[in-house]
C-alpha cells in the first residue's frame, strides 16, 4: 500500500512539474539592461568608478567619464527582479553626467525603467536625474529627477513640453521609474507616458504625466546626470519593447520547484524509515 501511494506521489510531482512548465511565462527579452552587479559573475568592482566599463548587455559602448562608482547593496523595489550593486554618485566630484549609447530607435514603442534613490533632495546644490536623448549632446526625449529649480520635488521634463513637479522626494527612498514612448506614426504622432512606483509585473496604473503629440527623433544615449553627495543611488536600468520587459520579477517556476524539490526529500524520507 506505501508503495502504491509512493507511486502517486512520484506521478503527481510530474505532473506537477509538467504543468509548471506549461505555465512559466517565457522570459523577456531586453534590448538592454544593466543593474551594476558587483557580485555573482560581475562586471564591476565595488568601490571603483564606472569610467570605461562595460557592464550589463545590449549597450553599444562602455560607460565614459562621468562620476559614479560602483558600490555593493543594490537598490530594491516590491518583487523587482534585481542583482547586488548601484552606480552611486561621486562625492564632492561637481557636475556629475554620464551619457552611454543604447541601439537607435526611432519607430513602435520604447519602454524605459530605473530605480533611483536621491539623498538631500531639499539641498539645491545636491540634484540628480535619468534622461533619454536624441544623441549625444542632443535634446531629451524626457529627463526626470530633481535640480536647483525644485530640488525637493519629483520633476518631469518631456521633450518640447516644459517640466512638471509633483511630490515631494524622500530622500534615501527608492523610486521606481517607468516611461513609455511610443514613436508614432506620423509627424507630431507621438508621445510620451512617465509612470511613477507602478506594480512590477503587474498593472501600470494610470501615468503621472502624459503628453502626446510629439515629433519624436530617434533616440541612441542614456544619461545620468547630478551633483555629487556621495550617495544618491541609480540601477536596474532596462529598455524593451513591452511593460513586463522592463518590470521583471522572479518566475514562479523558481519557487515551484523547490516545492516539488522538497516532497522528494519527504519521499525519500518515508521509503528509509518503511524499510
Amino acid at each position: 500500500m506505501k508503495s502504491l501511494t509512493n507511486k502517486f506521489l512520484i506521478i503527481g510531482l510530474a505532473a506537477g512539474a509538467m504543468l509548471t512548465v506549461a505555465v512559466t511565462p517565457s522570459k523577456a527579452v531586453l534590448i538592454a539592461y544593466d543593474g551594476f552587479a558587483t557580485t555573482g559573475a560581475p562586471n564591476y568592482t565595488a568601490g571603483t568608478s564606472i569610467n570605461g566599463v562595460n557592464g550589463g548587455a545590449g549597450f553599444t559602448g562602455a560607460w565614459p567619464a562621468g562620476g559614479f562608482d560602483a558600490q555593493n547593496g543594490g537598490l530594491t523595489f516590491g518583487s523587482l527582479a534585481t542583482t547586488s550593486g548601484q552606480a552611486t554618485i561621486v562625492s564632492n566630484f561637481g557636475f556629475n553626467a554620464s551619457t552611454r549609447g543604447i541601439p537607435s530607435t526611432s519607430s513602435g514603442d520604447l519602454w524605459v525603467s530605473w530605480l533611483w534613490s536621491p539623498v538631500d533632495p531639499a539641498d539645491s546644490n545636491t540634484y540628480s536625474g535619468f534622461g533619454l536623448t536624441a544623441q549625444f549632446g542632443g535634446a531629451d526625449l524626457f529627463y526626470v529627477g530633481d535640480d536647483g529649480a525644485a530640488a525637493d520635488t519629483y520633476n518631469v521634463a518631456i521633450r518640447d513640453s516644459g517640466q512638471v513637479s509633483y511630490s515631494p522626494l524622500v530622500s534615501g527612498q527608492t523610486y521606481f521609474t517607468v516611461v513609455h514612448i511610443n514613436f508614432g506614426t506620423f509627424a507630431n504622432d507621438g508621445s510620451v507616458d512617465v509612470y511613477l512606483n507602478p506594480t512590477p509585473g503587474g498593472a501600470l496604473g494610470a501615468p503621472l504625466r502624459s503628453v502626446s503629440g510629439l515629433n519624436l527623433p530617434a533616440t541612441n544615449g542614456l544619461v545620468m546626470l547630478g551633483y555629487g553627495n556621495g550617495a544618491t543611488a541609480f540601477d536596474e536600468i532596462r529598455f524593451g519593447t513591452t511593460y513586463a520587459e522592463v518590470s521583471a520579477i522572479p518566475e514562479p517556476s523558481t519557487f515551484l520547484l523547490l516545492g516539488a524539490a522538497g516532497l522528494v526529500m519527504v519521499i525519500r524520507r518515508k521509503r528509509r524509515i518503511a524499510a
